[in-house]
């Protein structure tokens, strides 16, 4: 009997592709030229700052231009040192925070799984308040009809169903895209 081994799984390094910054305070912080049918998968890892002065914005994650935010779904398992929280196929393309002012980095994985374009967030941690304990968050996002990914855009907001308010990503926030050395 034949077996096919997934070629991800007989690739020894990752060739960088793509590296996009941002040189001003603006959103998005987008990177072109994709082609995940191609390319089989993406490694991204995404530095991003906040802005806001103020507040903790979210991170927003949308493919190939898409804003529409019904054709998001997000996998979320969030935990601390008491509690373990999940859910499934809510939240839309959004993950974080971000605190005021601060860069955080976060590592993600773009695939394409049962025809869906998907991008598996690593756990990440944040600190919701001075005398809370860490959360970490492992999340996976996908879009419910995207065939391939050719683009990604990062904003820092708030998004809902009824829409989403943007905020500028600060200067030096920027994205480095790697796909695998296949053959």
């Amino acid at each position: 009997m034949s077996q096919t081994i997934y070629p991800l799984a007989t690739t020894t390094d990752w060739i960088k592709i793509k590296e996009v910054s941002l040189s001003t305070n603006t959103y998005p912080l987008s990177v072109t030229g994709l082609n995940l049918t191609a390319d089989l998968a993406y490694f991204v890892i995404a530095y991003i700052g906040n802005s806001d002065a103020t507040y903790s914005q979210y991170l927003i994650l949308y493919f190939n231009g898409d804003t529409t935010y019904s054709n998001y779904k997000c996998r979320h398992i969030s935990a601390d040192s008491t509690t373990i929280s999940t859910s499934l196929d809510t939240y839309g393309p959004q993950f974080g925070p971000i605190a005021p002012n601060k860069f955080s980095t976060f590592f993600l994985f773009l695939s394409m799984r049962e025809g869906k374009v998907v991008a598996d967030i690593l756990p990440y941690s944040y600190i919701t308040g001075a005398t809370s304990p860490p959360r970490t968050n492992i999340e996976t996002i996908y879009h419910t009809s995207a065939t391939n990914l050719t683009s990604l855009q990062f904003y820092l907001g708030s998004l809902g169903s009824d829409g989403a308010t943007y905020i500028n990503l600060l200067a030096g926030s920027k994205a480095l895209v790697f796909k695998p050395r296949l053959g």
